[in-house]
């Protein structure tokens, strides 16, 4: 008397194809997975410029002035990008915007006694960092984005609605086409060379995740070498 038996389980092969299939859907769930959380971490990012950006305007109009000591509004320190070096930090302005007399590393602010905010307001609420380097603001009162990279701030110190970065300005930069430049930036008519800007009163940027800004490249270009350059850097400005 004879009996069939049905084939059950799966062979070798048939195994590794099923372990190899498994690889590729993982590969592609941790990459979108990667994706999402970098463009995540970019939305946060201008989130926080943009909270910094409603500071700045609220400090000005509680006070009529600018968070800036007068050694920057009269073009003297570094810690202002408006026609300056574009690497300057922004401790200045988190001093006088969160009312601090010393950073969390002892060193003594601008802000002598409260001079910069006499009301003692905080116009800034922004996650302590634990060291420097890491994002949030660290024990030097330097405010970092994600990536642990300080944000780059720009003012209008003309008041003429037209904010210049020290390297956005540069026509190799932003330059598009006559005064229409890249980035939403512009030219105003009648003038040439580095002037192109924001129509705004403040402009807040970050290298973003490669940490590296190129002021030879263009705004919208990367290095074809290092494969890095601008075109992932965070502007507030674009949306």
């Amino acid at each position: 008397m004879k009996t069939s038996h049905s084939k059950s389980g799966l062979t070798l092969i048939e195994l590794l194809v099923v372990i190899a299939i498994i690889g590729i859907l993982a590969s592609l769930i941790v990459t979108g997975v990667g994706i999402a959380n970098g463009k995540a971490r970019v939305s946060l990012t201008k989130l926080q410029m943009a909270e910094f950006k409603v500071a700045i305007n609220s400090y000005e109009q509680t006070y009529g002035n600018l968070p800036l000591s007068q050694a920057v509004l009269s073009g003297g320190a570094p810690d202002i990008q408006n026609g300056g070096g574009y690497e300057t930090d922004n401790r200045e302005l988190i001093a006088a915007l969160m009312d601090l007399t010393h950073f969390r590393d002892g060193t003594p602010t601008v802000n002598v006694d409260g001079s910069m905010n006499p009301r003692r307001s905080v116009f800034l609420s922004a996650r302590q960092a634990d060291a420097m380097g890491r994002p949030g603001i660290g024990p030097d009162g330097v405010y970092r984005d994600l990536w642990g990279n300080p944000f780059i701030v720009s003012v209008d110190l003309d008041f003429n609605e037209h904010c210049l970065d020290a390297m956005y300005r540069r026509a190799n930069v932003s330059q598009q086409s006559g005064p229409t430049g890249l980035k939403t930036l512009f030219r105003p008519n009648g003038l040439n060379g580095d002037q192109f800007g924001l129509r705004s009163s403040v402009m807040i940027w970050s290298y973003g995740p490669d940490r590296i800004a190129d002021p030879n490249l263009r705004a919208d270009e990367v290095d074809p070498g290092a494969m890095k350059g601008n075109a992932d850097n965070v502007l507030g400005w674009v949306e």
